[in-house]
């Protein structure tokens, strides 16, 4: 199975998903793409009425200033009107004007709302058009406005954290507003003069340390590392031993931004102590380059707390230092605990040079898969010939499928050329035995060589035999494609499409993808029908979330009911076991980046910029979280999706050691078997929890972190247990008639065959999501919609799983087959709509009608799904954060479609 990114699709001009594909390796060295092919937009078609090819299309005429304002009039009337989704329509239209007509109508609207997140986006929207008037406006309330309330004084704060100036900050810092003595209305000046780095914040932040409110202790810590004032060293070194709230994991990562030595080497003499696991978190956070010898006597001499965070700091500053690289591979290979072996390899990983070459080759003689895997990953990683021996003796003769495929790759990693002829030597040698595993180890070279060998040896193969069927999975491999043994068809497509094995980068464009799904003549618009419905759904989803978010940043199923306004939800809305929070936090930061969303800006960027802050606080340094989470196996992969999702969007490097840490834990907890499930002591698969580690790892290529090939070919190894897909005389792809890159065309018209991927074997039960996750994890590792099982998935998937809408509009009383129903239509829309055309087409109109038939319309619960069946076991913020992405699909992820 080839891994690749996906690609662009021109006839939309769409770009790709946001994943990355792995770079062409082995003996080929990796190209430039050429000028114009780097992932962005194709350019305009020509023809009569049309631009020239690549000419930009025509800007629209500039706004006169009085049209400007009377723009603002029209987005004022729908900021008065009292649905939130006008509010929020009617703020993003002024904050693409420049007008001052309005500013005082707008802080009044305002004020008069209950939800604070359109507070926030107020501010945002007069900081782009009317900042001035806005400050103005913000100031003779609170002179002149004695009788403000507590709500509207947070609403006010709410404006004032996003209008950036000094202004804005010194009214934040009023009496009325950060010396209230109204606890809540502390917090929101807080949180708003750490919005915008202040150190005006620090003596109160500093006092509300030791407040009964967790909220406030948590917004007081989060300014304090914003604002970095040395001064709030010593009293977030003492709130490091609180457990009440998660109060000290914001205090860690409060240490951490304060640029000051004794940070560190205060934490470190007590690092595994009292409250070891935030003192490690602060310990990882506050490490800097110049603390990496003391570092180095933490892995040589402390506790199992210590060295883990010794090894995570290190890791983090990426010391490379040839003593620190020793430190580690000790760990890595002698330390009699798990964990800190885990650990000390995600370290070298990001610390590794060649200069270990000469030791590591001392100690590739491992006996153990997991030290065999991690010599053999930094064998090539460093790309060291000398430690080629074992690495293929494994390749050729080791029985455990996942380290012998390592093997493979680290070889073709190495690119060691007189290596490279005699296995290309054994593989044309190959008979009988020896012929099947030749074509696994060829079908890891991931570049045109290994293309052309594995056409060689089809060419060789016997028709109709075994070898030749073989090769065929060789080459689907490497390709994505099922053509079959006709070797003139595989050079008529190589020969369209040369620059296939070349390494490809591509960027995340989900503002763009939404901006042209909302135009209404867009080629997507088309493909799925009006988009108004869906978009309002999404909007109104999202403003659910936002007003059950807990003020840690948590979307808390268990406590996220204490949020309702009077008389609030239904207390049945709320989870029926008690779960960690981060697996439901990070699935709902995911519904707010698919929608664009940023943390900090523009709408939600308080909500997902909270969501964040409060993510970062969880993570342990071994890269997981609560032990024995019920559904831990759910909680990593959606954890490290959302800093990946972060770190796309914002660029900030503060994300990516979570992110690797994260990766690299899923990695070394693997079952033997190759996958995943919910617990780090269950040795068992289920494609459900793999596809979502999947889904992980690819976000996390994207952003800049390494992903082990051990986790794709666990990925790969579940799958094809799992999966009912063609076989040696099934059908093949019809190239003449199913290549085509457009998204309406129809791929497998007149098909009637059927594949499907089970849950925990290979039988087909409608009750699970299988057949979609199965269809989109097959995706994502490189098959083509051509491909027989995705069109063998989709007829399967349509025929058998396709809910029916029901005709008395009672979407309530629904009877679904599934399990898990919404989990299902998310999983049904996502693959459906790789496939396009009537695939799609069939499947949305559907499940778009239930979806936005279904939602709640009034009341606290308005923008939310109950959902059915199982699907209310896991809360109401479950259901609304994948009903959300569910309706997301259209611009979330772009279609892949063909080469």
């Amino acid at each position: 199975m080839r891994f690749r990114s996906l690609t662009l699709v021109a006839a939309l001009g769409l770009a790709v998903l946001g994943v990355p594909g792995n770079r062409a390796h082995g003996d080929d060295p990796p190209k430039d793409p050429p000028a114009g092919q780097d992932g962005g937009a194709p350019p305009n078609g020509g023809g009569p009425g049309g631009a020239a090819p690549g000419a930009p299309a025509a800007p629209p005429a500039p706004m006169d200033q009085d049209m400007q304002d009377r723009e603002a009039g029209f987005s004022l009337r729908k900021i008065k009107l009292a649905p939130v989704n006008d509010v929020m329509e009617g703020l993003e239209s002024l904050s693409h004007l420049k007008s001052g007509k309005v500013t005082k109508e707008v802080l009044d609207v305002a004020l008069a709302r209950m939800e604070f997140h359109v507070a926030e986006y107020a501010g945002s929207a007069l900081s782009a058009c009317d900042p001035d008037g806005a400050l103005a406006g913000c100031k003779s309330l609170l002179d002149t406005r004695a009788d403000l309330d507590n709500r509207e004084l947070r609403q006010l704060a709410g404006v004032l954290a996003f209008l950036p100036a000094p202004k804005a900050a010194e009214m934040l810092a009023s009496d009325r507003l950060l010396r209230s003595r109204d606890e809540l209305v502390r917090r929101d000046a807080i949180r708003g003069l750490g919005m915008l780095r202040s150190p005006l914040v620090t003596d109160v932040a500093i006092n509300s340390l030791s407040a009964k409110d967790a909220g406030l202790r948590n917004a007081a810590c989060v300014a304090l590392g914003r604002v970095g004032d040395k001064k709030a060293i010593t009293p977030l070194l003492s709130t490091l031993d609180q457990k009440d709230g998660g109060t000290a994991g914001f205090a860690a990562i409060a240490l951490g931004r304060i640029e000051d030595d004794s940070v560190f080497l205060q934490i470190a003499p007590h690092a595994g102590q009292g409250n070891a696991q935030d003192k490690t978190k602060a310990l990882v956070a506050s490490a800097r380059p110049q603390h990496a010898e003391r570092l180095r006597g933490m892995l040589r001499g402390g506790g199992a707390d210590a060295k883990i965070a010794a090894a995570a700091a290190l890791g983090k500053i990426q010391d490379r230092d040839i003593e620190t690289q020793k430190a580690l591979l000790a760990n890595m290979l002698d330390d009699s605990s798990r964990w800190v072996r885990i650990s000390a390899f995600s370290a070298l990983g990001r610390c590794v040079t060649s200069e270990l070459a000469p030791v590591l080759a001392k100690r590739m003689g491992q006996k153990e898969p997991e030290k065999q895997m991690y010599v053999y990953e930094l064998a090539a990683d460093m790309k060291s010939a000398e430690c080629l021996p074992p690495i293929i003796d494994a390749a050729w003769g080791e029985k455990n499928a996942i380290l012998r495929r390592v093997a493979m790759d680290c070889f073709w990693r190495i690119a060691d050329g007189p290596s490279i002829l005699d296995a290309e030597k054994k593989i044309r040698e190959a008979t009988g035995n020896t012929w099947e595993r030749s074509m696994e180890f060829l079908s890891l070279r991931r570049n045109r060589n290994g293309f052309d060998l594995a056409l060689e040896m089809m060419a060789q193969a016997k028709a109709g035999s075994r070898e030749q069927w073989l090769v065929e999975i060789c080459l689907e491999r490497l390709t994505g494609h099922l053509f079959g043994p006709d070797v003139a068809t595989w050079n008529e497509w190589i020969a369209k499409n040369p620059k296939f094995f070349e390494a490809e980068q591509a960027t995340i464009e989900r503002a763009k993808w939404r901006e042209d799904f909302l135009k209404e003549n867009s080629e997507m618009a088309k493909a799925v029908g009006s988009t108004t419905s869906s978009e309002n759904s999404v909007q109104l989803a999202l403003d659910y979330l936002a007003r059950h978010q807990d003020p840690s940043g948590a979307f808390d199923q268990q406590h996220f009911l204490d949020m309702c306004a009077k008389p609030g939800c239904p207390v049945s809305d709320g989870s029926r076991v008690q779960f960690d929070p981060v697996g439901v936090s990070s699935l709902c930061t995911l519904a707010y980046f698919g929608a664009a969303c940023e943390p900090g800006k523009g709408r939600y960027g308080g909500v997902l910029d909270r969501a964040m802050e409060y993510l970062l606080t969880r993570q342990i340094p071994t890269g997981d979280y609560f032990e024995n989470d019920l559904i831990g196996g759910y909680n990593r992969p959606l954890a490290c999706q959302a800093y990946a999702e972060a770190s796309n969007v914002t660029h900030d490097p503060q994300y990516l050691p979570f992110i690797q840490r994260g990766v690299d834990f899923m990695t070394a907890i693997q079952a033997e078997k190759g996958g995943w499930r919910y617990r780090v002591v269950d040795n068992a698969n289920d494609t459900s929890v793999t596809a979502w580690v999947l889904f992980a790892a690819k976000s996390a290529e994207k952003a800049h972190a390494r992903v082990r090939r051990s986790l794709y070919e666990g990925c790969d190894i579940v799958l094809a247990g799992y999966q009912v897909r063609p076989g040696p005389k099934d059908q093949r792809e019809n190239f003449t008639r199913d290549i085509d890159p457009r998204y309406a065309f129809e791929v497998g018209v007149g098909t009637t065959y059927e594949f499907h991927t089970g849950y925990q074997n290979a039988n087909f039960d409608r009750k699970y999501a299988t057949t979609g996750l199965g269809l989109m994890s097959r995706i994502l590792m490189g098959f083509r919609r051509s491909h027989p099982f995705s069109i063998g998935s989709c007829n399967k998937l349509l025929k058998e799983q396709l809910p029916e809408v029901p005709k008395d509009g009672n979407f309530t009383g629904m009877i679904f087959k599934q399990e898990y129903p919404i989990y299902h239509m998310y999983y049904g829309t996502l693959s459906a709509h790789q496939m396009g055309g009537r695939y799609f087409r069939d499947w949305n109109k559907v499940i778009k009608e239930i979806m936005t038939g279904s939602q709640e319309k009034t009341g606290c619960n308005a923008g939310s799904w109950q959902g059915w069946n199982f699907d209310r076991f896991f809360s109401r913020l479950y259901t609304t954060a994948m009903g959300a992405m569910t309706l997301e699909t259209y611009y979330r992820y772009a279609p892949i479609l063909q080469d």
